[in-house]
């Protein structure tokens, strides 16, 4: 650890050239100390040892263990087998740690792969361009079972959502807009139900569907009672 102390400041009004130079190098030499001191006083090497390989983070936290101090690595691929970070004894900011206990955490993970499921865009690859999602705007939601994809948007004499398989080859259902100008905001697959957010300006309404027909269920009124 680094033990730092004070000293009072000079009187520049009274210093000579002569005093002046060797101020410029006691400055000079201090900084060289403080900076080899805590380089050489403060730096730590952290062994640890990997069963398996895989995406490896670590950090410095406090020695309770709640606030990190500093993060040594970040998804970092390292193998299997025994490796060493050095940790320079100092804070996220690159500020000197005070004296006392650390704990070091090393999280592992296989990391993430991609896995191409579909393309998702306004024409869904199964009927002519007139019978497309939505005619006004972009595709505003998407939901997906795992076998089934919902994409909803608003149109005008348009589907507003419609249900296809994950290649786009089967349609399944379409629907138009639950009602007049509204759009498909948010959508999510919850067991054999879609759950459908519409809104349009300060209308808004839920609607529960079946997932295999698109026929309504029932519905709730979610409008804003007062508008500030």
């Amino acid at each position: 650890m680094v033990k730092l102390c004070t000293t009072s400041s000079p009187n520049f009004a009274d210093m000579t050239d002569k005093s002046y130079t060797s101020y410029r190098a006691y400055i000079l030499w201090a900084f060289l100390l403080l900076g080899f001191s805590q380089i050489s006083a403060q730096e730590m090497r952290i062994p640890f040892e990997l069963e398996k390989g895989g995406q490896v983070s670590m950090a410095i936290y406090e020695e309770d263990g709640k606030k990190m101090i500093r993060t040594l690595l970040t998804g970092k691929k390292l193998e299997a087998g025994k490796h060493e970070v050095v940790w320079e004894g100092v804070d996220r900011y690159g500020r000197p740690v005070e004296k006392g206990k650390y704990k070091w955490k090393v999280l592992v993970t296989p990391g993430f792969q991609s896995e191409y499921l579909t393309t998702i865009g306004t024409n869904p690859g199964t009927e002519k361009w007139h019978d497309w999602v939505g005619n006004h705007a972009a595709p505003s939601s998407v939901a997906c079972d795992g076998e089934k994809l919902h994409i909803g948007s608003m149109g005008e004499n348009t589907p507003g959502g419609i249900c296809t398989s994950l290649d786009g080859k089967v349609r399944h259902w379409d629907a138009s807009n639950r009602f007049a100008w509204s759009g498909v905001r948010a959508a999510q697959f919850v067991g054999d139900q879609l759950v459908e957010l519409h809104g349009f300006r300060l209308k808004a309404e839920i609607f529960v569907v079946n997932a295999e027909t698109g026929a309504k269920l029932r519905s709730f009124d979610v409008s804003p009672k007062e508008v500030p």
